[in-house]
């Protein structure tokens, strides 16, 4: 209440915080607040300001708006709690400070509500405005993409290299981990590791591998034995990831199967079958397809022919050779009827039983050397110019005695000496 004072007339509450329009035609104007309890369909003044005890409540100044009525105050134990505006916001544009209605901090004029709304620009008509306006439809965040309707505050952040969810952050709580794969088989090991949203190359989403420079080495890999080496398997197979001994995968074989003996690496698949009582290709059966062949035997009059053919894992031979007979003596009919008689593979004067008697040596000075020059003499075939003399020979030295010591046809060669005239 007001009794006036300073040329203001004492016209209560509404003395100081009336309006003309609100005065009924009264023509004193209220010098103070503007009328929001009016707004709030409010006319009577004492039905807010209903504090049991008013002469207790001392404002904070003059300059100070007064305190929100909504809810009790400790620094103002008699504070009013009844606002005039039930609904409890700023409902009109005042332009001097006075009530907070809607316990915002902001004061009429100054409070948003209060004021004219901001247009919403969402270019991209996701609800969400690059200028934050609260005539927005997803209220006052800002649209950090406003041509972009994937992109907004509300969106879930995807790893896409952009920040989805208007954060500040890219792809935060998204990225995968992929580890190094030098091997290039499809799986890494523990270290070396990058984030990111895609797959770089050299890298693979696990680091299960248990050998990363063996591309065949990697888990779940099927491996075959075998044992011989031989590019076949006995069909048996282990799968882990290391390399079992005596084990290959199937790129590594001919086949995956099959190999009936894999401790031999002769014995497999797609050799040829040999007459040795094994089943040499696998196929079930024992030296089959070996067909027979024409054997021949003996030489001369002594050949004859046969078969030979596969018997119980080992060849045989049905060919006998015929029966020899004797070749010569020099000067016989069997020494020149072109025939080898004696099955040895000559045929006559070849064969050593055709061979003419060897002739004798004729050495009468048992020197050695023959005066018939023959094969038979213990020095050879070279004659002996005097077999009556044992110092004559082709093998003697010649000495000037006026003989051919040496029986080349010469006297004294070599061994003349020069004598001069003196008279």
């Amino acid at each position: 209440m007001s009794n006036g004072g300073s040329g203001l007339p004492a016209l209560g509450c509404v003395g100081c915080h009336g309006r003309a329009e609100d005065n009924n035609g009264i023509a004193t104007i209220g010098a103070g607040l503007r009328q929001h309890h009016y707004e709030a369909g409010e006319t009577v003044c004492f039905d807010c300001h209903d504090d049991a005890d008013p002469g207790n409540y001392t404002p904070e100044g003059e300059n100070v708006p007064p305190p929100y009525y909504f809810t009790p105050d400790s620094n103002h134990p008699n504070k009013p709690t009844n606002s005039c505006n039930q609904n409890g916001k700023e409902n009109f544009a005042g332009t001097a400070i006075g009530l907070d209605n809607d316990g915002d901090g902001v004061y009429d004029a100054n409070d948003a509500d209060c004021q004219t709304p901001v247009a919403c620009i969402d270019n991209d008509g996701d609800g969400y405005g690059s200028n934050g306006a609260s005539t927005c439809k997803n209220g006052t965040s800002v649209d950090c993409n406003d041509n972009d309707a994937a992109i907004n505050p509300g969106a879930v952040e995807v790893c896409d290299g952009v920040d989805n969810n208007c954060d500040g952050q890219i792809d935060e709580g998204v990225m995968n981990t992929y580890y190094k794969d030098n091997d290039g088989d499809g799986y890494g090991t523990t270290s070396p590791s990058v984030q990111g949203c895609s797959q770089p190359a050299g890298y693979a989403p696990n680091n299960t591998d248990c050998n990363d420079n063996d591309a065949k080495e990697h888990p779940n890999q099927t491996w075959y034995q075998d044992a011989d080496g031989d590019g076949y398997s006995s069909g048996n197979m282990i799968v882990q990831c290391a390399r079992p001994a005596g084990y290959k995968t199937a790129s590594e074989l001919q086949a995956t199967s099959g190999d009936c003996n894999d401790n031999s690496s002769a014995v497999k698949p797609g050799v040829a079958e040999v007459c040795d009582g094994i089943d040499n290709d696998c196929n079930g059966q024992v030296d089959e397809g070996i067909a027979s062949a024409p054997a021949s035997c003996g030489v001369g009059v002594c050949a004859s022919t046969g078969t030979l053919s596969c018997v119980g894992g080992q060849m045989v031979d049905s060919c006998t050779a015929g029966t020899a007979q004797t070749e010569g003596p020099f000067g016989s009919a069997t020494c020149g009827d072109s025939l080898d008689n004696d099955c040895d593979g000559t045929t006559d004067a070849a064969d050593t039983g055709c061979s003419e008697p060897p002739s004798v040596c004729i050495d009468n000075d048992g020197d050695g050397y023959g005066a018939n020059g023959d094969l038979s003499c213990p020095n050879g075939t070279a004659i002996d110019c005097n077999d009556n003399r044992a110092s004559i020979n082709p093998g003697a030295v010649e000495v000037c005695d006026g003989k051919d010591n040496n029986c080349d046809g010469q006297i004294d060669e070599g061994v003349l000496k020069t004598y001069y005239k003196d008279a």
